[in-house]
């Protein structure tokens, strides 16, 4: 039976030609540009510590792709743009997530006698995903600590754990005080931090009433829960008041040295047949070595630029594509992401920095560097990456290149 092939519309013509468009163009890829990110990954030996992470329980005599391969095509999948598994149907034949998974391209000719086959099939990334436990979730996430610290040129001295108030939980700042590490949390409102800085609400209305806009005062104090905190805490109480009326901020943090401080106490005693709450000592508080004002502002609010990069990952990189039925399976979904992150991460650190691209976003990256047409060539010795030649920013391109292959 003759297979007819579906005939396009016409396209309008060109003054006496005629304008086509076929998908026919042979070894042709829209992401040249993941040349790049395989040299970061060989920098950071990324994706191989991955790979050895994970216990591969399959029979090599019946295994086509090493779990590096399924790495390496996912995660960079997910950093070209392509967020689904099923997208990998028609990547698996695309030269430039071919080089980058360490295969030669195959020119699309998969025939027994030339001995080539495409990469992982949706399918396979699919079982590679729900296979995933809890234990190796742990080691991942290790990983990505290594990779972190070894970003630094000295591993630093001090850890700071910046949050909102869903970090603000016992048993995390119990842990944090236990392993010498610094926090500094959100805290919800409550009546008796409240109480705490009236005299400061007090002040920024009146400041309010004069000057208009947004008032603050700010204020240190020691606080510490009725039932659930083991000890007296710091906070910093931001009185803010608006023209919409106040605006109580609260923040607890470690970060200062209790030495010297007698926090008050309190007892129960019965009184009448009832347990009545009285001071048993009123304490006093310290002074603070830092202004609470240039504390809070400087070391609290600097998480906003931790939460730009989460967004960052969330809205480029699919951190919230999370679509299986698995929680383990979602959850490593996001530490693919999160790998994918540290990848382009690194071309932005290792590439870019020191010039005027150093503060580019993971989408504008991907677009000017990652996304760029190019015609693959194979021959016996060469696999050469022929570029878009009007690519506008080809010479941003070569000093990134330059960069990556410079010598350590």
């Amino acid at each position: 039976m003759t297979k007819r092939k579906r005939k396009r519309r016409a396209l309008k013509r060109l003054r006496r030609q005629a304008v086509e468009v076929h998908f026919d163009g042979g070894t042709l890829t829209s992401d040249g540009g993941l040349s790049l990110l395989r040299e970061v990954d060989q920098r950071l030996n990324l994706i191989p510590r991955l790979a050895e992470a994970i216990p591969d329980p399959r029979d090599p005599l019946y295994t086509s792709h090493t779990q590096q391969e399924i790495l390496t095509s996912r995660i960079f999948g997910i950093a070209a743009g392509y967020e689904d598994a099923n997208d990998h149907q028609t990547l698996r034949h695309d030269p430039a997530f071919q080089v980058a998974a360490g295969r030669t391209p195959a020119e699309n000719d998969y025939s027994q006698e030339s001995g080539n086959t495409p990469l992982a099939s949706p399918s396979t990334h699919s079982r590679f995903e729900n296979r995933i436990t809890s234990k190796e979730m742990f080691t991942l996430h290790e990983i990505l600590v290594d990779t972190f610290l070894d970003s630094h040129d000295e591993p630093p001295e001090e850890i700071i754990l910046r949050g909102d108030s869903g970090y603000a939980i016992e048993r995390l700042m119990r842990w944090c005080d236990k392993n010498a590490v610094g926090y500094v949390f959100g805290l919800q409102k409550n009546p008796v931090l409240e109480r705490e800085i009236t005299c400061e609400m007090t002040r920024a209305r009146i400041s309010q009433s004069h000057r208009g806009g947004k008032q603050s005062c700010f204020k240190w104090f020691r606080y510490r829960t009725s039932k659930s905190w083991d000890r007296h805490r710091w906070v910093v109480g931001k009185a803010q008041y608006t023209c919409k009326g106040a605006n109580p901020r609260f923040v607890v943090t470690n970060l200062f040295d209790d030495q010297g401080i007698v926090d008050a106490t309190h007892h129960r005693p019965l009184i009448n047949g009832r347990q009545v709450r009285q001071w048993k000592h009123p304490g006093y508080a310290a002074s603070a070595a830092m202004n609470p004002e240039t504390f809070y502002r400087q070391i609290y609010c600097a998480r906003g630029e931790m939460e730009n990069r989460i967004k960052e990952q969330q809205m480029c990189l699919f951190a919230d594509r999370t679509s299986c039925s698995r929680f383990m399976a979602n959850r490593f979904r996001l530490l693919l992401s999160s790998f994918a992150y540290v990848l382009i991460d690194g071309l932005r650190r290792l590439g870019l920095s020191r010039t005027e691209q150093a503060r580019w976003r993971v989408d504008t990256i991907r677009l000017r560097l990652l996304k760029i047409a190019a015609r693959v060539k194979v021959t016996c010795r060469r696999v050469v990456f022929h570029l878009c030649s009007h690519c506008p920013w080809a010479s941003v391109f070569d000093d990134v290149m330059d960069r990556l292959c410079r010598s350590d």
